[in-house]
């Protein structure tokens, strides 16, 4: 799922890089380890040593940056038990676009 008013769940303006290996995309709705359900609110790499971007991380507005490696995307049950006020939104936008 993704919400394209993500940047309501910013607390600033985060600049993005553009390299194109990203595994998700701004708004993307993900979830961690421990259950947590997160907005995608900016993308940027992890480089190693000789600058080569090697995975991607990203920063969320509920649990700060992370590797891509150790989300994925968030399934529409778990959104509803985890985070139900972000489901609601995502069904109000859906009905909204109709």
């Amino acid at each position: 799922m993704n919400l394209r008013n993500y940047k309501d769940y910013c607390f600033f303006t985060y600049e993005s890089s553009d390299f194109d290996y990203h595994i998700f995309d701004l708004g993307d709705v993900v979830i961690n380890g421990k259950n947590e359900i997160g907005v995608i609110i900016q993308l940027h790499p992890f480089l190693n040593e000789s600058k080569y971007p090697i995975n991607s991380e990203v920063r969320t507005d509920m649990f700060g940056n992370e590797s891509s490696y150790y989300l994925r995307l968030a399934k529409q049950d778990e959104i509803k038990k985890y985070r139900p006020e972000l489901f609601n939104e995502i069904l109000t936008n859906k009905n909204q676009k109709k």
